[in-house]
């Protein structure tokens, strides 16, 4: 019984025990990962993304150049889901809006897109984004 109870306390401590609270649902993952990009928090952007999964490497490393040039303020417009065909996998289809704060030249942008996330043991994971359409946004003039 000790040892059950240890390793217990091990696995809740490592971070790999049971989820404590509710779990944030596909849309909400999105949104916290667009007001950690509005805020530049690279860690906490980075915290939605599928760490195993391909595109990892390169968005951390495109945030983190993203941050340093440019002042940008996203917005994101959750339309719904859509179950993939792939088990625990969904995809969310979104109208996202950048636009240039500060910074050298940008086209201030609209894009229709899923977010596919995947199901992972404490959340869901952002995995890719698919664009479906896109429109750049006229300037603001005086």
């Amino acid at each position: 019984m000790k040892i059950f109870i240890i390793f217990v306390a091990i696995f809740a401590v490592s971070g790999c025990g049971p989820v404590v609270g509710p779990r944030e649902s596909p849309a909400e993952v999105i949104r916290a990962h667009i007001e950690a990009m509005n805020r530049e928090d690279l860690e906490a952007a980075m915290s939605y993304i599928d760490s195993d999964g391909p595109n990892y490497a390169i968005t951390r490393s495109t945030t983190e150049q993203l941050f340093k040039v440019y002042d940008i303020r996203y917005s994101v417009e959750v339309l719904g889901q859509v179950t993939s065909e792939k088990k625990g996998e969904v995809r969310m289809k979104v109208i996202q809006t950048t636009q240039k704060i500060a910074g050298p030249a940008f086209a201030d942008n609209k894009i229709t897109m899923y977010y596919v996330l995947k199901e992972g043991w404490f959340s869901w994971k952002i995995v890719s984004t698919e664009v479906l359409s896109g429109e750049y946004l006229k300037p603001n003039t005086p």
